[in-house]
């Protein structure tokens, strides 16, 4: 449906300025490209392409200028057009398709000039919005997974809502994280997701609090070079996801409503137990198998598929999104549901959110940017993996032999009362709040003077609950049932600036020099406690068990680090780069020095030296050699507590 237009600017300087619009697509097949940006050269007004390729730019300063339009997996065009005042300029451009994107425009991950080709640093940019077109995917892992050369995604269960380990170029220290820093929209936010209580090894993921429908790329920063913008604890790299946003100048309104469905049956049996029966087992009327059996006849059982442990898992979503824009303004929202159930009884996740995104251009020198996630859920996980209390095993390390017609003792499973109905009853729960939230200001007062500065929180609130019921058999303390609650609230805040001045030294140098400063606060508050002996299960409350215990923590850190790179490039091919951040936190204590993080990288654009061989053999070649130096921020050790 189409809404009119609204014009945030004084009529006055609406008559000094004019607009572009046009279409943008494929140049072999002549279809529409979606999602291409359209900027104009110089200022931050820029647009982005609907699904039909149009868009429009207003508030454009008249005159001598460069509409240039870029977009992932296209090579980038630049056109120059002459503007009068008040005038609507129609520019209609085909884009070539390209493999290798050397023109590529980093957003954030990087200083200095953006392009893919000027940085030393391996920047890798995925493109979900339109991956997700042709190949949609559950989660944020899984954009990832098998994407992005050097980058391994490795799932650490099978269960719904269960974590995912991401590796960059592999594990980059024994000492240090090897999990990668995660940004959204330049807001720094927690990654962990390690269950308060044990599981056997598995843990909630943090991924899955971002709906993947409202990524419209991702940028993945590779190796220690990235402590240059972020900081020390970048040693493992940096995911930095970028949400979508709206279209000023369409003056239109679109939207779209998804609705997904899997099942998944059982597609594999479980390991079956075998056992020879003894002669005082044959003589057992109490043994199912081996009674009136033969000494040494060979019994099997397997107890998973004897009492159906597994079931049809399943998930079901919903996504409804729509996006739009007037004259100067663009807005995107978002309200998504996801249900899934896994193949065990007691496995589950249940996710609700939404997101509202508005950016607004008051000038053709600034542009704002304000964005807010919300994001409730719940996930059940099972106990399993390295786990007593596991499904798989208490059924293979099972035996045949323990089979009883009564049912006492194992039956067949590895401990007593550890039973299908047993571990169904085990419940270890997390219960989610959480919102991001996010500001940035771009402001260019001169077409080689640029600023950017992103100020945001990430609002976390967590509910951990672990039920073990009581049950009649067995010696151990917790067979009297035991609860465990704990209660974990994380704000982290960002402040982020970062400045560069481009400066021509010749017809062959160009010169970037990029300054700013990045500021972090995590504070963390924690209450958990503990009961054992319950009287009923039903009375499953921390107040109800005979025996309680309980603690509370409170941590507050700051870290803090400014940022200086010169960046030169000959013949925009051979490009240097020298870079230095200086770190200091609370965790570092007050008697010790600030933290220096140097970088010196080169690249080069081998393929458009004038070299015959080199054209003739590979279309593109760029070489990359970076050097830096990160370490880590101790959470605890030195900074301000509580208990």
């Amino acid at each position: 449906m189409a809404l009119g237009a609204l014009s945030l600017a004084p009529p006055a300087v609406a008559q000094q300025t004019a607009a572009v619009q046009g279409m943008i697509t494929d140049i072999a097949s002549g279809a529409p490209i979606a999602d291409a940006r359209v900027t104009i050269v110089g200022t931050v007004l820029q647009s982005t392409t609907n699904v039909l390729g149009n868009y429009r730019i207003t508030g454009i300063p008249a005159g001598n200028v460069s509409v240039q339009v870029r977009r992932i997996g296209y090579k980038t065009l630049t056109a120059a057009v002459t503007l009068a005042e008040g005038q609507e300029f129609t520019g209609n451009y085909a884009l070539n398709a390209s493999v290798v994107q050397l023109e590529e425009i980093v957003v954030t991950g990087t200083a200095g000039d953006q392009r893919a080709r000027s940085q030393a640093a391996q920047v890798a940019v995925l493109d979900v919005a339109g991956l997700r077109q042709v190949q949609p995917t559950p989660t944020v892992a899984s954009d990832l997974q098998s994407r992005i050369p050097g980058v391994s995604v490795t799932a650490a269960s099978g269960s719904s809502g269960a974590s995912t380990q991401i590796r960059v170029r592999g594990a980059s220290s024994i000492s240090l994280s090897n999990e990668p820093l995660l940004y959204v929209d330049g807001v720094r936010v927690t990654a962990q997701g390690a269950p308060q209580f044990f599981t056997g090894g598995q843990s909630y993921d943090r991924l899955n609090d971002i709906e993947p429908d409202d990524i419209e790329s991702i940028e993945l920063v590779k190796g220690p070079a990235a402590a240059t913008l972020y900081g020390a604890d970048a040693s493992a790299g940096v995911i930095q996801v970028i949400t979508k946003r709206g279209r000023p100048g369409s003056g239109k309104f679109s939207q779209s409503v998804s609705v997904d469905y899997n099942a998944i049956n059982k597609n594999f049996t479980p390991r079956t137990n075998y056992g020879r029966c003894s002669p005082a087992q044959v003589a057992d009327t109490n043994r199912i198998l081996c009674f009136k059996q033969p000494a040494g006849t060979l019994v099997s059982d397997n107890p998973l598929l004897r009492q159906g442990a597994f079931r049809t898992g399943q998930t079901v979503g919903l996504n409804w999104s729509g996006r739009g824009g007037g004259q100067n303004y663009g807005y995107y929202t978002s309200l998504n549901r996801e249900t899934e159930n896994g193949v065990l009884p007691n496995n589950g996740f249940d996710r609700s959110g939404g997101r509202l995104n508005f950016n607004w251009i008051p000038t053709p020198k600034l542009t704002l940017d304000a964005g807010i996630g919300i994001t409730v859920s719940r996930t059940d996980l099972p106990d399993n993996d390295n786990n007593i209390f596991g499904w798989l095993g208490n059924a293979q390390l099972g035996s045949p032999l323990t089979r009883t017609k009564d049912s006492t003792g194992p039956n067949g499973w590895f401990g007593i009362q550890r039973d299908v109905a047993a571990m169904m009853a085990i419940n270890n729960q997390r219960y989610s709040h959480r919102s991001i939230a996010s500001f940035t200001a771009n402001f260019a007062p001169r077409a080689n003077f640029t600023h950017r500065l992103t100020a945001g929180l990430d609002w976390v609130r967590e509910e951990d609950r672990r039920f073990l019921p009581r049950n009649a058999r067995g010696s151990y303390p917790i067979n009297t049932g035991q609860i465990s609650e704990d209660r974990r609230g994380v704000e982290r805040h960002t402040l982020d600036y970062l400045g560069n001045f481009q400066h021509d030294l010749s017809d062959k140098l160009v010169s970037n020099l990029s300054f700013g400063f990045q500021l972090v606060e995590t504070r963390e508050e924690q209450v958990f406690a503990t009961g054992e002996g319950l009287t009923v299960n039903s009375n499953n409350t921390v107040s109800g068990a005979a025996s309680t215990s309980g603690g509370q923590d409170w941590v507050m850190q700051r870290s803090i680090g400014f940022i200086g790179q010169w960046q030169v490039a000959l013949n925009n091919r051979l490009t240097g780069q020298v870079g230095l951040r200086y770190d200091n936190a609370s965790s570092f204590g007050q008697n010790t020095h600030w933290v220096v993080l140097p970088k010196v990288g080169v690249s080069w654009v081998a393929s458009d030296e004038p070299l015959a061989f080199h054209r003739a053999r590979c279309r593109s070649i760029r070489e990359t050699q970076t050097s830096g130096s990160s370490g880590a921020l101790s959470s605890r050790q030195g900074s301000t507590q509580a208990s």
